[in-house]
């Protein structure tokens, strides 16, 4: 390039481009055709599978655009779809070799371009990332997809006699915990402290490691639901599809 451009620059000529070399630019006609189909069916694998046969265009291309040019341009919030998760999975992943160090080396520099296609703000999809995906790739690279981590987290928290969030040292944790983040473990441990309290509102100043104690029977055999894993065999699923794998090195 002769002059320096922003990374925002760069991406949106880069979908300029893309748009006119899959076809040319979307008509109105196509953008009602679209917006329709999402309207009835979601945002989601199948809608856009339905949609390359009737517009001659790629999946990517089309789900694309929609992120881009058709869905409302402010930063969206809420819920996640599966599809979404698939666009930044996509995004990180397409063709590239990867394993728990590159899943682990991932910033927010890396996540800006999914942030960009899907209207939401970095500290969101970094939020998204932390909590909810990285924790699931990590935990397949170490062949602990399927197991559910609250309640040996919990325990840990029992045996340490820990009083409050503060008094976490989160580094020995993540030690203990490695295919987990600290914001994953936040979650995890924040969703059971509040369903004591609602539960037992009386024990609500008493340190956490009392209120895990007094309620054991709640989390100790807790296992993962059929909704939890279907979920995780999902995500895997797309993370397999789009990753270079090396030979017969499946994980790493």
């Amino acid at each position: 390039m002769t002059r320096i451009r922003i990374a925002t620059t760069i991406f949106e000529r880069a979908f300029k481009i893309l748009f006119t070399e899959n076809g040319g630019k979307f008509s109105k006609q196509e953008d009602e055709v679209i917006l329709e189909a999402v309207n009835k069916h979601g945002a989601k694998i199948t809608t856009w599978s339905v949609l390359t046969v009737q517009l001659s265009r790629t999946k990517e291309v089309i789900r694309s655009h929609y992120y881009h040019s058709l869905r409302k341009q402010n930063n969206i919030s809420g819920r996640w779809t599966l599809d979404e998760e698939e666009v930044c999975i996509e995004t990180l992943f397409t063709n590239k070799i990867s394993d728990r160090s590159v899943i682990k080396s991932i910033s927010n520099v890396d996540l800006q371009p999914v942030a960009d296609q899907l209207n939401r703000h970095v500290r969101l999809v970094s939020n998204h990332w932390e909590g909810r995906l990285k924790p699931v790739l990590l935990s397949y690279h170490l062949d602990e997809t399927f197991r559910n981590f609250r309640p040996p987290v919990l325990s840990y928290l029992v045996e340490k006699k820990v009083v409050a969030f503060q008094d976490i040292i989160w580094s020995e944790v993540i030690k203990q915990f490695p295919s987990q983040t600290t914001l994953s473990l936040t979650f995890e441990i924040h969703n059971q402290l509040a369903s004591i309290d609602e539960k037992n509102p009386h024990e609500a100043h008493l340190p956490i490691f009392e209120k895990l104690q007094n309620n054991y029977f709640l989390w100790k055999d807790e296992v993962l639901s059929e909704r939890q894993k279907s979920y995780r065999s999902k995500i895997i699923e797309i993370y397999d599809r789009v990753r270079r794998l090396t030979g017969n090195k499946q994980r790493g």
